[in-house]
C-alpha cells in the first residue's frame, strides 16, 4: 500500500481547525541580527484565499480575524450566495487599520463587505447607509450592522436578517 500524501482544500482545512487556528508571524531573520524596520509596512493578512475577489470586513476585539460563532453565521450567509470561505478574504479592522489604497495594493477584490465599518475609515470619499449597494473604481460596496447585532435571536435581527438578504441578492445578482 502507498502512502500519498491528501491534501485537503484551504476551506475544509479551516472548518477542520475553526477552534484552534492560531495565527504565527514569523521572522525569517530571527536570529542573523536582521529584524524589521520600524517602518517597514507588514503584508495585509487575511482568512480565506479570496478565489472569487469578495473582501468581508470585520472589527472583531476577540480574535485574529473573525470569532467563531461570528464566522458560523457568515458561513451560512455565504452558502446563500454560493460562495465559501475559500472564495472571500477575511480581514480584521480592529488591531490595524488600512485605507482602501493599501487594500486594493494587497488583496484584489470585486465586492467589499463592510460589518459595522463604515467606507470613510477605509479613506474612502463616500458614506453609505447600512444595506445600499454602491460601486466605486469598479468594486462593489455594501455596507451591514455588525455580525454580532444580526446573530442575535430578535425580531429586531429578523428584519436585519431580512434586509441584508435583499442587500445580498443585489450585489451578487443572485435573482
Amino acid at each position: 500500500m502507498q502512502n500519498k500524501p491528501i491534501k485537503l482544500p484551504g476551506f475544509l482545512i479551516a472548518d477542520l481547525y475553526a477552534n484552534v487556528l492560531v495565527d504565527i508571524v514569523e521572522n525569517k531573520f530571527a536570529g542573523k541580527g536582521i529584524g524589521l524596520q520600524q517602518n517597514e509596512v507588514q503584508p495585509i493578512r487575511y482568512l480565506g484565499q479570496n478565489l472569487k475577489r469578495v473582501l468581508v470586513i470585520v472589527r472583531d476585539e476577540t480574535s485574529a480575524f473573525i470569532n467563531d460563532p461570528a464566522l458560523a453565521f457568515l458561513t451560512k450567509i455565504l452558502n446563500a450566495c454560493h460562495l465559501n470561505l475559500s472564495d472571500i478574504a477575511i480581514i480584521n479592522l480592529y488591531s490595524k487599520q488600512f485605507t482602501q489604497e493599501e487594500l486594493a495594493a494587497e488583496v484584489s477584490a470585486n465586492h467589499i463587505l463592510l460589518f459595522d465599518i463604515k467606507p470613510t475609515e477605509l479613506n474612502l470619499p463616500f458614506n453609505i447607509p447600512n444595506f445600499q449597494v454602491n460601486v466605486f473604481d469598479g468594486c462593489t460596496f455594501v455596507t451591514f450592522p455588525g455580525l454580532n447585532v444580526m446573530m442575535e435571536e430578535s425580531a429586531e435581527s429578523k428584519i436585519l436578517k431580512s434586509k441584508m438578504w435583499v442587500t445580498l441578492k443585489k450585489a451578487f445578482k443572485l435573482d
